[in-house]
């Protein structure tokens, strides 16, 4: 095969990353970009097949080269998203080929390649890709045992272990997430990066938000049969929390670490009352509870964390309960802050506002608000009563986490989703009321 410049094969794709649901970066206009010719992928087809590895402007694209000596067939073939030359080019993730070399990629490594497997590899006989996700490309197999697993490619390359192998390694023991099955990591002249997880695909789960705003669609203010599994969900939420900091590792809470935090809180404050100018005649008693907050003798040891905890990162598994998904963090933000020592109760505040939000989706739709704010209150107190005790210095934390998670979604939903914007400030003055 001869040599693909890794800058002509970005340019060839470019029209195609642009509409694709995980480029985030504005208009695809490649100016850096490297690649690795993985090898060869097994196929029955006339035409040979190269898996290559292409990381532009800082994302993993894998994609399947043929050779075609007809350009006009190049451009016309089945899942094309580009041709450069004699080379047809398409998506690996969604070209059976493609995703077959992946798979074995993730077990076998090879070349820049390093595989980290745990269980023996399965035989696989279909796939398809996911297209419900936003920031990732997830692969479902099926294999020749009838079972089925999903194989994650992270759209964003970073040096360093990412959080996702990482933490869900730790915890696999615990029966709170999905079985790790494999990963595989790739060697660039900056560092090394995991770039695929392989694990255990959960049939017919259901996130956590289906759940409960399924139940929503009549409300009475109660939490009715979902109570004791609310209860678990903070149980399980501390059992990973305490997990976590086991295996990993305790942080003293030092200004390194709670210095950021206070700038973000300030930050995230700010930017609110300029999207929703009425919040701001609260911002002097805001800055007040904050710097209260600031006491270094009020802060629990810092800990890794899950870093971006909601109902939709928690499935029901029939027959086994919860499970915890997603660690990678919030896949755009460096991963140096994504992997830094933080502190549990931020977990806890997004589950308590992800509640919130489920109320507040309910009652956009129509649903009854008094009954709407007593199961938010009722659902609250018995996540919290699953999470155990806190004391009074953790739960003034704790709100100040609820507070800053609120006024962050006050932007958030201003800049995408302003039918939602009532949310999180009626959240913001209700929290504003109790300070």
């Amino acid at each position: 095969m001869e040599q693909i410049h890794p800058i002509l094969l970005s340019r060839a794709i470019a029209p195609w990353v642009n509409n694709t649901r995980w480029y985030r970066g504005g208009v695809f206009e490649p100016n850096k970009a490297s690649g690795t010719l993985v090898g060869l992928c097994a196929t029955q087809e006339e035409q040979p097949a190269y898996l290559f590895w292409l990381i532009a402007e800082g994302y993993n694209i894998p994609l399947v080269l043929r050779e075609e000596h007809d350009a006009e067939a190049a451009k016309q073939r089945e899942g094309s998203v580009g041709s450069l030359g004699i080379w047809s080019i398409t998506d690996a993730t969604g070209d059976f080929i493609g995703q077959c070399a992946l798979y074995e990629l993730s077990y076998r490594g090879g070349g820049n390649f390093r595989a980290t497997p745990h269980t023996p590899e399965h035989t696989i006989h279909s796939a398809h890709s996911l297209s419900s996700e936003q920031s990732n490309t997830s692969i479902i197999y099926e294999c020749d045992d009838s079972s089925k697993v999903i194989l994650k490619v992270f759209r964003t390359f970073s040096v360093g272990a990412n959080p996702d192998v990482e933490l869900q390694g730790a915890l696999a023991s615990t029966g709170i997430v999905p079985l790790p099955y494999t990963s595989a990591s790739l060697m660039t002249e900056e560092g090394e990066g995991d770039v695929l997880v392989v694990q255990e695909f959960l049939e017919d789960a259901c996130d956590a938000w289906q759940v409960i705003t399924s139940s929503l669609k009549v409300c009475d203010g109660s939490l009715g049969l979902l109570e004791p599994r609310i209860v678990n969900l903070g149980a399980i939420t501390r059992q990973m929390h305490e997990n976590l900091a086991r295996t990993c590792g305790y942080a003293e809470a030092n200004s390194k670490y709670r210095a950021p935090i206070l700038l973000s809180w300030e930050a995230r404050a700010e930017a609110a009352f300029s999207y929703v100018p009425s919040l701001g005649v609260h911002a002097k008693s805001i800055q007040e509870y904050y710097r209260r907050e600031a006491n270094e003798e009020s802060w629990p040891s810092f800990q890794r964390i899950h870093g971006d905890y909601h109902l939709g990162q928690v499935v029901d598994v029939p027959g086994r309960g919860w499970r915890i998904l997603d660690f990678e963090g919030e896949p755009l933000r460096p991963l140096s802050e994504r992997v830094r020592p933080d502190v549990a109760l931020r977990d806890v505040a997004g589950m308590v506002r992800s509640f919130d939000y489920a109320a507040g989706s309910a009652l956009i739709a129509g649903g009854d608000a008094h009954a709407l704010a007593s199961w938010n209150a009722h659902a609250v107190e018995a996540f919290m009563r699953g999470y155990g005790d806190l004391s009074p210095a953790e739960l003034r934390l704790l709100n100040a986490f609820i507070l800053d998670k609120a006024l962050y979604e006050v932007t958030y939903e201003a800049t995408s989703r302003p039918s939602w914007l009532s949310i999180p400030v009626a959240g913001v003055r209700r929290l504003l009321e109790n300070l």
